[in-house]
Parts: structure tokens; sequence; C-alpha cells
């Protein structure tokens, strides 16, 4: 009698769980096979794989928060943040950790198509009658270029975005109708209605300084497109003389593409975002250089880059660009953002 009364306190005992193990023996096996360089050098080997890889079961019961890894990088520098985010029984209740891969050397508008197109089939997949609300409270947390990929799955497209790259209507260009499609898709979008927060870490929302550098001249000439890409686009460019617009007279990478007087940082300027729409959320490093929060950097981005006047809350974290995610208090930051929109 006496055991059968206890058997409900037993059996109500919380169980121990390790997370840190399976991620670090993950990681050593993918060591040898990191693909943040080769897909930058190599993207015609890598736009196939491209996409969305769920870190554990998906599920229409979660709400999905996805990590979108930056430049010359892939999910694997989330590694740290993403060990601690596991530990934390709120956030495991709560969430399913997604990662977004991709070539870093793809031009900017075509990577953030792919993530607001797989967003939504995924998320169509798993709930095809719209019955889960979990799935569509989605948080993004974007890296340096990956925050650009996270600031285009919450804007609208348009005229005022797709004018900046080039100048002949696409309707009106001379080039095959898959193309036309294809332009439509990367520039002509609304925001994704599933995202409901997005956390900026790192991110050059004007450009960086970096790009003029002679590392970044090296990156630009290194960083080469799909062969089929290049040859699509430098063909509509002979058939359709004058339609780039700006300066520039040839089709270039993402490395291009993130300098402070690109078509891109022009055409997110002219694309505000809508905080009543998205919350925001900025995680800026700072390597202690600057003598004011105006002055400082993170070595790579700027604050004045990186700073957003949308922001609910801005952090400042003593960190290098490629430190932040790492930084004690970048991921205690995610983490209240965390439990600040769950459920909400």
């Amino acid at each position: 009698q006496r055991a059968r009364l206890d058997m409900p306190r037993v059996f109500a005992e919380p169980l121990a769980a390790d997370y840190s193990t399976p991620v670090a023996v993950t990681e050593a096996r993918q060591t040898a096979r990191r693909a943040w360089l080769s897909a930058f050098l190599r993207a015609d080997d890598y736009v196939g794989l491209s996409g969305l890889f769920p870190v554990e079961p998906p599920t229409p019961l979660k709400t999905p928060l996805v990590l979108v890894h930056g430049l010359l990088s892939d999910p694997s520098t989330f590694r740290v943040m993403h060990n601690a985010l596991l530990g934390d029984p709120e956030v495991r209740r709560r969430y399913q950790i997604w990662v977004f891969f991709y070539p870093s050397s793809l031009p900017v508008p075509f990577s953030a198509m792919l993530l607001r197109d797989d967003l939504r089939e995924f998320i169509r997949r798993l709930d095809p009658a719209g019955a889960h609300p979990a799935l569509r409270r989605v948080v993004l947390v974007g890296h340096s270029m990956g925050g650009i990929l996270s600031r285009l799955a919450v804007s609208d497209g348009g005229d005022r975005y797709y004018r900046h790259f080039l100048r002949v209507p696409v309707d009106a260009l001379d080039a095959d109708p898959r193309l036309r499609r294809l332009a439509r898709r990367a520039f002509y979008f609304r925001a994704s209605p599933d995202v409901r927060t997005v956390v900026f870490a790192g991110t050059p929302h004007r450009g960086s300084q970096m790009v003029l550098s002679p590392a970044g001249i090296i990156g630009r000439w290194l960083g080469r497109l799909p062969r089929q890409m290049s040859d699509d686009m430098q063909g509509v460019i002979a058939r359709n003389p004058g339609a780039l617009a700006g300066k520039n007279r040839r089709v270039e990478g993402s490395v291009y593409l993130l300098g402070p007087h690109s078509p891109l940082v022009a055409a997110l300027g002219d694309m505000p975002l809508d905080a009543r729409r998205t919350r925001i959320y900025s995680i800026i490093g700072d390597r202690g250089r600057g003598g004011s929060r105006e002055q400082s950097s993170d070595g790579v981005v700027r604050y004045q880059s990186a700073h957003l006047p949308q922001a609910r809350r801005e952090t400042m974290v003593p960190a290098s660009h490629t430190g932040i995610l790492a930084s004690p208090g970048a991921i205690a930051e995610v983490r209240r953002i965390l439990r600040e929109n769950a459920g909400d």
C-alpha cells in the first residue's frame, strides 16, 4: 500500500539529460567537412543543397527558431549559442531549432528568396490546415549577412527594391520567361506572414567598409557566382544594354553587395521595417577600441551600420564580429527574447 501511494511521487521526479554531448559529437564529426569555404568558392556544388534543416524532428506544436549564418560561414557558427539554448528547459519546451544553409557567395536577393520560399513550404507541409499557431510565430536570428537575409524575409519588395538593381522593368526585359519569373520571385514579394520576431546580430544594414579593403576585393574575386547563374545574368545584361542600375557594369556576388555604396544597401534604406508587424531586436559587438558607442565597431561592422532605430531593444556585447554568437551577453539576450515572446 505504501509503495503504491509513493508511485506518483517517484514517477514525477525529473530526469537528467545531456544535450551538450550530442552537439559536441556532431560538431567533431563535421569539422573535417565544414562547408563554409568550399560553398563560398564553389557555389555550383552547393546551390542544390541550400535550404532549411531542422536540428530536431520538426513538429507543428513548437515555434521555429531559425538560425541564419552570414558570409564565409555555415550553421556551425551558432554551435555555442545552440548548445546553450538547448540547456534551457523553457526554450526546449516551446521552440524547435532549424538552421538555414546557403552558399554565401550567392547574390543576397537570391539567397533571401530561398529563405522565404523554404519557410513558407516547410510550414505549409507541417500544418496544411493552419491549425497550429505556434508555427506562425517564427523567430529568425540572423548573423552578419544572415541578418540581411532575415530583414528581406520581414520586408516587402516591389519596385522600390527592384529599381536599385535594374532600370528596365521586369516585364520589359528581353530575357527568357524563366528568368523573368525568377526576377519577380527575387524582387517582388511580401513579408513572410509567419515571422513574428527577428534578431539582428552584427548585421551591416548600411554596409561594411571591409568590402573596400584589400581583403574585400579578394573576396569579391574569389566568391564567384554559379556558372549557370552567371551566364544567365550576363546574357540578360548583354541583351538589355544599360539595364543595370548604378555604375556597376557586371553582375556581382554577395561580397560586393555588402559594400556601403552597393545597390542592396541603397535598397534597404528605401525599404523601411515595420516594427508594428515584426518585433525587432539588435545585438551589436564592440571590440572596445572606439571612444563612444557611436564610434564603436566589432572589427567588421561599425555601430552606425548595425544600429536600427526600430529595434525594441539594442544590446551591446564586448565581442568581435565572429565572436558575437559565442558571447555570454548575446546568448543571454537571445534567451531573454525567446522567453519574452514565447506563446505571444
